[in-house]
Formats: structure tokens, C-alpha cells, sequence
């Protein structure tokens, strides 16, 4: 899964869509397949979901005949495969799509979603000669994520697309720098008539010339300025940088190193996450969450099963997902900042009105702060355990006032028979 994760960042950084295919594995459960950009079409329902994709890619005869039936392979693959021929590519086309779009038959009403491998030699068009298997998926198998998009648009745009411009005139700078330190290190030269030999400009090469004839120079004066050519190159670099998120990636591994603390990270992250924020919605929306769902739904399905029974509280309802990568901590963090502020403007209001702090209810501040710190929830006492402290540590305020107000008695009982006695003797 993660060397797949990893290829899917970089189609979707670079790109600006990604996508990837979520399958049933018979030994490991699970397999995750990037497929690369260019090798599929989508379309979208009317919510703006893909809900379908032609994908067109070469496989050679040796993987078509691991992943289906002998008998279903199409005549050409066969005899590839009688010829020893095993890594000759063909191309097949995967399409998925609702059930309710098309019914090719033969697929049970209980699938959401249709599927159809084809070997065609049509490219991404699905009318091949010979289907080679169909069935149905429970859930879509494919996560497609767009970093974002303008309204009517299907494929994705970002950095990767919006910094062309940059990213290929840093190329010619870099290849002029290139260029001006070859001419500095190895000048062209002036070479005038007379010489006897081949010239040698190696090491310790000698030159043999008639006499009175010119030596060797460099064909004109080199002016180059290399320095300003190498920062003009940085300084576009560092807008590249800027403009993939780079800066903000590196606050999050300063923390990890513990070179920031939290707030240090929250004060300087929170204006950056503004803007990536909308990134990161769109990718647990298109992306994570639809991974999660799908593969938690083929571990489900598995007989015999391979998942822990669910508790009965959590049966027919909705699980909402929690993510813990450092960046969506960093964005919870970011959530504390607010909530601490928030409180903080109403504690200094509480100077001059006291009231105002019974709207406050502590113990869902502290489960709110905690559950947006992201620490595991068993270190939280449950709601008896709670109780049962504040029950214990009342009855100790309890008798610790008792034993305040018997010794304050028994110095009101001493003065006053003191006093009594003082009182007598007077008399």
C-alpha cells in the first residue's frame, strides 16, 4: 500500500489527479494498483462523484494468464503463450461503471457497480472482439482524487500545472548555467596555423610549433557572470518550492524532530493551512476515505473472516474516519489554537462580567481539546470513573471542613470559657 500511496502523491502533485485501484487479493486480502495518468478516462454523476473509468494498459500473456481463466484469454494470448512468448504485451481495457448505466447481463442486481475487462486493440474505446471476464463490485474500486478543479472541469489542476511556466524556465536557466560553466572550464580556443602535431589540451600535453607562430588562447574573452545566473536559477527554485506546499512540509518535520514546539507550529502552520485546507478535504473525500471504505468492505466480505466481530453498538451506524498523519494533526492543532483563543477572550471578559462563565461547559472543553489533540482516548476516564473521583474528592472537602469547623469550635469554646473565667475572677 504505501510504495502505491507514494505513486499516487506524486500523479497528484505533479499531474494534479490520481488514481488508484483498490482489489481482492486471495493471500494477502488486499492489493492497491496506481495506475498511471494517461492510461484512463473518467466521468462523473450528476454529484460530482466518479462513478465511472475506462482504463486502457498493456500486460503481457504471463499476467493475463495469472490473473484470469485460461479458457477466458482471448486466441492471440493463447498462442503467445504456446510460442513461450510470455512477456508480449496486449492491450486490455478495464471499464467500471453503475449498474444502472448499462447492463451487459449476467451480473447479479445486488452489485452497485458493473465491471468489464475487454482485449482490444482500439486503445480506450471498449468495443474489443472478446471479453475476457465481467462481474460486479459492492463498492467503486477506483479512488480518484483531484488536488482541485475548476467548476465543469473532470481532471484535477494544481501545482503541478500552474508552476509549468516556472518549472520549464528554470530548465533553460539551468541548462544556460550548464553551458556558461563548460565554456568557463573548457573555453573554446584560437589555434592559429603552424602547429606540427595534434593538439593536446590534457594533462601534461605537449605541443610542437614552428617557430615565431602564436600560441594557443581562448577564442575571446569568457564574461559570463555565473553567480548571477545560479541565484536567479534559486530564487525560482524556492518559488517552485513554495508553490508544492514545500515550506509547509518542512514545519511539520521540524516538530517530528522536536525543533518546534506545538503552539510554534500552530502559530506559523495555521495561516498556510487555510489555503491547503481545501486540498486536504477534497483528498479525505476523493482519496482516503474511499480507500478506507473499500478495503474495510472487501475484509469484511471474507469467509472465514479475518476482521474482529463488531461490537453490537457500533452495528448499522455511521463510523466517522479520524485521520492522525502530521498533517491532519497539524490542522487539528490548529483547531485548538482557536478553541484556546476563544476561551481566552472570554476568561478576560469574565474579570468584568463573572457570569459570563457559566455558559462554559468544562467537560466538553476537555473532550474536545482532547479529541482534536488526537491522543488515544483510553487515557480519558470514563464517565463513572469521573464521577466516582469527584464523589471521593467532595467527601474528602467534606470531612476536611468538618475538621476546620470542630477546631474552629473548640478555639471559639476555649477563648470564650477564658473569657468566662476572666469575667468571674473580676466579680
Amino acid at each position: 500500500f504505501y510504495t502505491q500511496m507514494h505513486e499516487f502523491y506524486i500523479d497528484l502533485c505533479g499531474f494534479c489527479t490520481g488514481n488508484m485501484f483498490i482489489g481482492a487479493d486471495p493471500i494477502n486480502y488486499l492489493f492497491f494498483k496506481t495506475c498511471p495518468y494517461g492510461q484512463y478516462r473518467i466521468a462523473e454523476n450528476y454529484k460530482g462523484l466518479v462513478d465511472v473509468v475506462y482504463r486502457a494498459y498493456p500486460e503481457t500473456a504471463r499476467n493475463l494468464e495469472t490473473e484470469f481463466e485460461g479458457e477466458s484469454l482471448p486466441d492471440d494470448v493463447k498462442k503467445a503463450l504456446a510460442d513461450d512468448r510470455y512477456e508480449e504485451k496486449f492491450q486490455i481495457v478495464h471499464a467500471v461503471w453503475p449498474q444502472t448505466d448499462v447492463d451487459i447481463g449476467g451480473v447479479p442486481a445486488m452489485f452497485p457497480f458493473q465491471y468489464a475487462y475487454f482485449a482490444s486493440a482500439g486503445g480506450m474505446t471498449a468495443g474489443g472482439e472478446h471479453v475476457i471476464e465481467k462481474g460486479g463490485f459492492f463498492e467503486f474500486p477506483y479512488a480518484v482524487a483531484r488536488w482541485s478543479k475548476d467548476s465543469g472541469e473532470k481532471y484535477g489542476r494544481g501545482p503541478g500545472i500552474d508552476n509549468m511556466p516556472d518549472i520549464k524556465t528554470l530548465q533553460k536557466q539551468e541548462k544556460s548555467i550548464l553551458k556558461a560553466g563548460q565554456k568557463a572550464v573548457d573555453p573554446p580556443l584560437d589555434i592559429p596555423p603552424g602547429y606540427r602535431t595534434a593538439i593536446r589540451t590534457g594533462p601534461a600535453g605537449l605541443n610542437f610549433r614552428a617557430q615565431g607562430t602564436e600560441g594557443i588562447r581562448p577564442l575571446y574573452e569568457f564574461g559570463a557572470n555565473i553567480p548571477i545566473g545560479a541565484d536567479l536559477a534559486e530564487q525560482r527554485r524556492e518559488r517552485i518550492k513554495k508553490a508544492f506546499y514545500n515550506d509547509v512540509f518542512m514545519l511539520l518535520q521540524n516538530i517530528q524532530k522536536g525543533q518546534m514546539t506545538i503552539p510554534e507550529l500552530m502559530e506559523r502552520i495555521q495561516e498556510k493551512l487555510i489555503i491547503l485546507g481545501p486540498v486536504i478535504g477534497r483528498l479525505h473525500h476523493e482519496a482516503t476515505g474511499p480507500i478506507i471504505e473499500r478495503s474495510y468492505g472487501i475484509l469484511a466480505r471474507q469467509f472465514p473472516p479475518v476482521l474482529p466481530e463488531l461490537p453490537e453498538i457500533l452495528v448499522n451506524q455511521d463510523i466517522e474516519i479520524e485521520y492522525i498523519s502530521p498533517l491532519a494533526k497539524a490542522q487539528r492543532a490548529a483547531e485548538i489554537r482557536t478553541s484556546m483563543d476563544a476561551l481566552n477572550m472570554i476568561f478576560a471578559v469574565s474579570e468584568k462580567i463573572p457570569n459570563i462563565v457559566d455558559n462554559i461547559n468544562g467537560d466538553e472543553v476537555a473532550k474536545d481539546v482532547w479529541d482534536l489533540s488526537g491522543i488515544n482516548q483510553k487515557l480519558l476516564n470514563d464517565p463513572r470513573t469521573v464521577e466516582a473521583i469527584r464523589q471521593q474528592r467532595a467527601e474528602q472537602q467534606q470531612v476536611e471542613q468538618q475538621k476546620a469547623d470542630m477546631l474552629l469550635a473548640a478555639e471559639v469554646a476555649s477563648k470564650a470559657g477564658g473569657a468566662l473565667s476572666a469575667g468571674a475572677t473580676l466579680q
